[in-house]
């Protein structure tokens, strides 16, 4: 039986192209730069067209690599495409964190600090959504503490509401709340 050498070099191609891919994958940093593998990384039909003799990685055509991944490699072609996508994401993670902020220049310290206040607008909205479930709980706690008709599950829930707004009273920045109608208020 004869073994059609070009069917032979692609098989050998694919898997080259997928040990390539994991490579990146393990190490994104290394390719960042190389504008060639990142435009290969961008499509399935670029990559294809992509081409390393050094590597053992030669073009060819995308419906030979579907081909040849799905008889050789385990998860076939979709794995394959799910590692490009995964790798070029890798790539793009590692450069948006390299072009972040640099504290040494002056336009570094600018970014830096655009960066901030958007952590701190978010922080903000984060602790404004889980002061209002806060809030909220405390009032369904209220009410079924009335609903249950008994003045000694009211006055322990009172009790235990009070304290757990003196520990957020002890904040910094108290947070600003209404005073419930059943509820004295703690000033006098």
């Amino acid at each position: 039986m004869t073994v059609d050498p070009r069917r032979e070099r692609n098989t050998r191609s694919v898997v080259a192209l997928r040990s390539f891919i994991v490579e990146i994958l393990q190490n994104p940093a290394a390719f960042a730069d190389n504008e060639t593998v990142i435009k290969a990384l961008k499509s399935q039909g670029a990559l294809s067209k992509y081409n390393d003799m050094a590597r053992g990685i030669q073009a060819t055509s995308l419906n030979t690599i579907k081909r040849i991944s799905d008889n050789v490699l385990q998860e076939g072609f979709e794995d394959l495409d799910r590692m490009r996508i995964a790798a070029l994401d890798g790539i793009n993670t590692y450069r948006d964190r390299s072009e972040r902020s640099n504290k040494t220049t002056k336009i570094g310290l600018t970014r830096r600090v655009a960066e901030m206040e958007v952590e701190l607008q978010q922080a903000l909205q984060d602790i404004w959504h889980i002061t209002m479930a806060f809030e909220k709980a405390l009032s369904q706690g209220r009410h079924y503490a009335q609903q249950s008709d008994n003045p000694a599950i009211l006055a322990l829930c009172l009790k235990e509401q009070r304290e757990l707004r003196a520990i957020l009273s002890l904040s910094k920045h108290p947070l600003v709340r209404s005073q419930p109608k059943d509820e004295p208020d703690e000033r006098g």
